[in-house]
């Protein structure tokens, strides 16, 4: 944002898009402050976004289920009352240890053994940060390709995943993810009018988005100059 501010764009904050209707020679956006008109709107609004449910209410759209929650990096051990005696057993072997050493603070895992309990995806364990702080995201990501069978709930597994490695699901605050992914047959744009970045779709398989909206923003760049 300070980039594009250095090169001449003036960002507004504080504003929620209501509308966004596509005219002949413009684009008319519709805010609760004021209304803008435009000649091309790139909606960057995620994947809930109001662009694409304003111009293309009755595209198809593809949704992934994620659950996601963020721990300390080191002591938060699960109970052990807590855990059954075949969570126990995980717990203590020796091929999965606990995730506190800080040999492995910079390890990424993707485990994707709920595939054959119906979910088609992956429960993951990385490092991040918040506040400068180290700490660890955890969570499940379901693209719901099985979704014509009975959607199993994705809690459980992950509450599995974090207590072979010592920590408590139910001690940590759980965020649910609505992910839009991409189908290259799916339309992304309208005339005077883009989607990027998750608005246009995120990676099926890993439902991965940041790399891909890079992408998305240099492809768009290219678009609206030549147009």
């Amino acid at each position: 944002a300070e980039k594009a501010i250095e090169r001449g764009v003036e960002i507004r904050e504080g504003i929620t898009v209501r509308n966004i209707q596509p005219q002949a020679d413009c684009v008319i956006i519709e805010t609760d402050s004021e209304t803008f008109t435009a000649q091309i709107a790139v909606g960057a609004d995620g994947s809930n976004g109001v662009t694409r449910r304003c111009v293309m209410p009755n595209a198809p759209v593809h949704t992934a289920r994620a659950l996601e929650v963020i721990t300390p990096e080191h002591n938060v051990i699960a109970s052990e009352a807590k855990q059954s005696p075949l969570r126990r057993r995980l717990f203590h072997r020796e091929e999965h240890p606990p995730r506190n050493d800080i040999h492995e603070s910079g390890v990424a895992y993707f485990d994707f053994l709920p595939v054959p309990n119906g979910i088609a995806g992956y429960t993951w364990d990385f490092p991040t940060q918040v506040n400068g702080q180290p700490m660890r995201c955890w969570g499940i990501y379901d693209t719901n390709l099985l979704s014509s069978k009975t959607r199993p709930p994705l809690k459980e597994p992950l509450a599995e995943e974090m207590s072979r490695h010592g920590f408590d699901l139910s001690q940590c605050e759980i965020k649910g993810h609505p992910i839009r992914w991409f189908d290259p047959f799916d339309p992304i744009s309208v005339p005077r009018v883009l989607l990027v970045g998750d608005a246009a779709g995120a990676d099926p398989l890993f439902g991965e988005g940041i790399s891909i909206a890079l992408g998305y923003g240099n492809l768009a760049a290219c678009e609206i100059k030549q147009a």
